[in-house]
């Protein structure tokens, strides 16, 4: 489960940074990296070029390795907010937003209600049953 939650931290953080240096760059004005504070409950972003490598480096053990100094309180009290593949939104689990940063925590995006880890599931499998079907149609 600890893995399971360091891949969708990972996620949140690493995707944007690569999107800074893919074809869609003129797109974006600059990307920005989304948090939530814990201790104020309010969203804050941070763009890349200002992180600083403790930032960088919030993987580790134990749950207040996910948390990143925030410039609301000068604490590690931010968690990084998932993206909803759905609506697009940020969003933060409700027990996050108490503190409980726990692993196996349904992330259910509050403003379309879509659940993330259904919603990635739903799409690996049905990119399994796709390459299923074409590797039977080649037979």
């Amino acid at each position: 489960m600890l893995t399971e939650l360091l891949y969708h931290l990972a996620l949140t953080i690493i995707i944007p940074l690569v999107s800074l240096t893919g074809p869609n760059t003129a797109k974006h004005d600059a990307a920005k990296l989304h948090f939530w504070d814990i201790e104020k409950q309010q969203e804050f972003t941070i763009t890349p070029d200002v992180m600083d490598y403790e930032m960088m480096m919030i993987m580790g053990d134990g749950p207040e390795a996910q948390l990143v100094k925030s410039p609301l309180t000068g604490k590690k009290t931010g968690v990084p907010m998932i993206r909803c593949p759905n609506c697009k939104k940020y969003f933060i689990p409700e027990a996050w937003k108490k503190g409980k940063i726990k692993h196996g925590i349904k992330k259910k995006c509050t403003h379309c209600g879509t659940d993330y880890d259904e919603y990635y599931r739903k799409k690996r499998d049905e990119r399994r049953a796709r390459r299923k079907a074409r590797k039977k149609g080649k037979r």
